[in-house]
């Protein structure tokens, strides 16, 4: 095919490499917001205010992936002739349903806890993030990363300028994410492409639902659970260093995007050779970048250290440590949860993702207030990874597949 179209291997290699050099400089511009954002929250409302949006911030997170049914995933997978009407469907009545049902719930229950902000941030999130996975789908990869991971946290920042509880912050960024959304999709329509595309089946549509669900409770499950127990400041603290850890994992969102549509059509072909490296590309985008931001994060809480160590204490140390730890861990299995979403057996991440959240959520049990900041990072990091080794091996033995970062030293001694 290649040769039709006159296009030779090195050029596609080369133009590969440069989509993911930009969604990569994106990526690190838009988490760069994003941290100066949190950074000026807590300076803004104060750590017990800033721990109390952070909280209400990851439930609305995970109740966005509920909310969601796995619409962005199938979206983006099934690749549909008609990805507006897939998106009216997957992306708006099964929300629309699910949230209507559960705010019943929630009111008979008479729960006490602020769900109704809760709840509309998450159906505004999983608006957006459908909306997402459509621009991407017409070929809007840099807008789509934009909208799906700048734009919530940039509207959030926004909403605090007039708001000084969390639930009315959430309610205000909720409405104007859900205006974003919408300017949005009537952009992308105007420029959307007309060829023709494969039809929709939503033949496993519950695994992918199933697995974004776990995914999102998995980046959330620390936080959610750490909040109930951990004083206010504490957990803004822990809050903070948590968002400066995940800067280490930056490349693991960045290697997804960029390799999820070669992996996707190496098994689509059944050939094993173009999924190895397909899965060895997403390591080496996920892993060298990881490692290299760590040695940054590092030198710079050194130097932290050597300016005034009142700021960065033993306890703040000990806790940041476990937490740049679950990283780069997570940045060295970083291909694994994408060869398993794209494959013919996404019931495997959802698999991986259940063993990890079940053993924290049985250690957070176990323990309870006993944990502080340092033990709630330890053990959820050792959950996460024994979530990511669990899956590593699934798929050595499904697929024949490496899909940890030791391929790539492993290949450089082989060359």
């Amino acid at each position: 095919m290649t040769k039709s179209l006159g296009i030779s291997r090195a050029d596609l290699k080369r133009h590969a490499g440069t989509v993911a050099a930009a969604l990569m400089a994106l990526r690190a511009a838009t988490v760069a917001v994003h941290f100066a954002i949190m950074l000026w929250l807590a300076q803004w409302l104060g750590l017990a205010g800033f721990g109390s949006l952070a909280h209400a911030w990851a439930m609305a997170l995970v109740a966005s992936t509920l909310l969601a049914a796995g619409g962005p995933l199938v979206i983006l997978r099934q690749a549909p002739r008609d990805a507006l009407a897939c998106f009216c469907r997957v992306g708006i009545l099964h929300p629309a349903g699910l949230a209507a049902g559960l705010a019943v719930a929630l009111h008979w229950l008479e729960v006490t806890l602020p769900w109704e902000s809760v709840l509309a941030m998450g159906l505004a999130l999983a608006l957006c993030h459908s909306v997402a996975s459509v621009l991407r789908v017409w070929g809007s990869q840099m807008a789509s990363m934009f909208l799906r991971d700048g734009v919530p946290i940039v509207v959030l920042g926004l909403a605090a300028l007039g708001e000084a509880a969390a639930d009315a912050i959430l309610l205000r960024a909720a409405g104007t994410l859900v205006l974003c959304s919408a300017a949005a999709l009537l952009a992308g329509l105007v420029r959307a492409p007309g060829r023709d595309r494969n039809g929709l089946t939503l033949t496993g549509q519950a695994s992918l639902w199933l697995s974004s669900l776990l995914g999102m409770a998995q980046a959330q499950a620390d936080l959610v659970v750490a909040g109930l127990f951990l004083p206010a400041e504490i957990f803004g603290i822990y809050a903070l260093l948590r968002r400066v850890a995940n800067l280490v994992a930056l490349p693991v969102s960045v290697a997804t995007w960029a390799c999820a549509g070669p992996v996707a059509s190496a098994f689509a072909q059944g050939d094993g050779e173009a999924l190895a490296r397909a899965s060895t590309r997403a390591s080496a985008i996920a892993w060298y970048p990881a490692l290299a931001l760590l040695g940054l994060t590092v030198v710079g809480t050194l130097v932290l250290m050597l300016v005034d160590q009142a700021i960065v204490g033993p306890q703040m140390i000990a806790l940041f440590a476990v937490l740049l730890g679950g990283a780069i861990l997570q940045a060295y299995w970083g291909a694994s949860y994408p060869v398993a979403h794209l494959g013919p057996a996404p019931l495997m991440g959802v698999e991986a993702r259940a063993l990890a959240l079940g053993l924290y959520g049985a250690a957070a049990w176990m323990a309870g207030p006993s944990l502080d900041a340092a033990g709630h990072a330890l053990v959820y990091t050792v959950a996460m990874t024994a979530g990511s080794l669990h899956l590593w091996r699934r798929l050595r033995v499904a697929f024949a597949v490496d899909t940890s970062a030791r391929v790539l030293w492993r290949r450089a001694g082989a060359s």
